[in-house]
């Protein structure tokens, strides 16, 4: 199940450890076009979440 955000968005991962949140966006290598759609998408959970770093993963299928 994915996790999400107050107004019903979806996130990735959002790992809280001991009183720290972490958001972490996972995505499959498709280029650099579909890259920066996820580091869009971290960004803005990073903005809702009032955090100022998170992570991006990404691979290849």
């Amino acid at each position: 199940m994915e996790s999400r955000t107050r107004n019903m968005e979806r996130t990735d991962v959002t790992v809280d450890y001991r009183g720290e949140k972490m958001v972490i966006e996972l995505k499959i290598w498709r280029g650099n076009a579909y890259n920066e759609c996820g580091e869009k998408q971290l960004i803005d959970y990073l903005e809702h979440y009032h955090l100022k770093k998170g992570y991006m993963l990404s691979g290849i299928d």
